[in-house]
């Protein structure tokens, strides 16, 4: 796809920034946005508040799990194009840099989406039965790593038990 303009992403918990890019690299504006659908339609209103069409914009975000859910659903439902990215594909590309705040990142992640545009996979909704099996693994993981936090207590306990008993006698 020949697109005219890139929107790095950076997003958090509750918010994200936004940063417009022409191909010339050089930011044409920034917005934040609630990370919520209603902060998704906001950022689009303000992709066509500069005269630009969804179908020559690709939108870049980092993958932030599940930070980027409801971005991701905004993709599929309102029509535009979108590549998650690996974090630390960005950080390797960018090098050691100063200065770390939102609006930088965005900025950063937009000049990777120019530089990268062509080899960068879309976002595609993965299959059901994949994100239910993701999911189960997950809870799974987190399951395992409760039950040796405990056992490890358990076993601190009955050894500070053993101690006083011995302290005791």
């Amino acid at each position: 796809m020949n697109y005219s303009h890139f929107v790095g992403l950076d997003v958090g918990k509750k918010t994200f920034d936004a940063s417009l890019m022409p191909l010339e690299e050089k930011e044409l504006a920034h917005g934040m946005f609630d990370n919520t659908p209603e902060g998704i339609c906001g950022l689009l209103a303000w992709i066509s508040s500069h005269g630009l069409r969804l179908s020559k914009t690709l939108f870049c975000a980092e993958n932030m799990g599940s930070y980027v859910i409801d971005l991701s659903m905004g993709s599929i439902t309102h029509g535009f194009d979108l590549a998650l990215v690996c974090p630390l594909a960005i950080k390797k590309s960018i090098g050691l840099q100063r200065g770390k705040n939102d609006r930088i990142d965005a900025k950063r992640i937009a000049g990777y989406a120019v530089l990268h545009h062509r080899k960068l996979k879309l976002y595609q909704i993965p299959d059901m039965n994949l994100t239910l099996l993701r999911s189960w693994m997950i809870i799974r993981d987190n399951l395992v790593k409760e039950k040796v936090s405990i056992l490890k207590l358990q076993e601190t306990l009955y050894n500070t038990a053993k101690l006083t008993d011995f302290l005791s006698t």
